[in-house]
């Protein structure tokens, strides 16, 4: 129980830090708080990185979503079929309702950044496995 609440705040963590550096990009582009910003950007990209590391390379869980659904046993290849499924739902709400909150803040077209579109795929990429964590 313990452990399984320890993992939740990891991945929260780990989410967090992403949208940290998201932040301080945006700080940081509008020359507000250069400092502090690239400070932040640091510190969340080297979390970031740690926890990375940690909760999907050293366990395997990254290889084991990106692994064909042919090699698993099938308890387990329906657990990735619904962490995928869920995954991809809520990947597409929050980019989708990101867009359309910078739309409206901005009123203007979307351009969507670099650090934007890193952090989108690595969230895609993640989130599988985040929601096997989870469960």
């Amino acid at each position: 129980m313990k452990n399984q609440v320890l993992l939740r705040i990891s991945v929260t963590l780990n989410y967090l830090s992403l949208l940290a550096i998201m932040g301080g990009y945006h700080l940081l582009r509008h020359r507000i708080h250069t400092g502090w910003s690239l400070v932040l950007i640091a510190l969340s990209l080297s979390y970031l990185i740690v926890s990375f590391w940690m909760l999907y390379g050293r366990t395997k869980l990254w290889g084991l979503v990106h692994r064909v659904n042919g090699d698993l046993p099938d308890r387990l290849r329906s657990q990735m079929t619904r962490a995928v499924n869920r995954a991809y739902q809520v990947f597409s709400i929050l980019v989708l309702s990101s867009l359309i909150l910078a739309i409206l803040i901005r009123h203007a077209p979307v351009m969507v950044g670099p650090v934007e579109v890193v952090s989108f795929l690595y969230f895609a990429h993640t989130l599988p496995a985040a929601i096997l964590k989870w469960d």
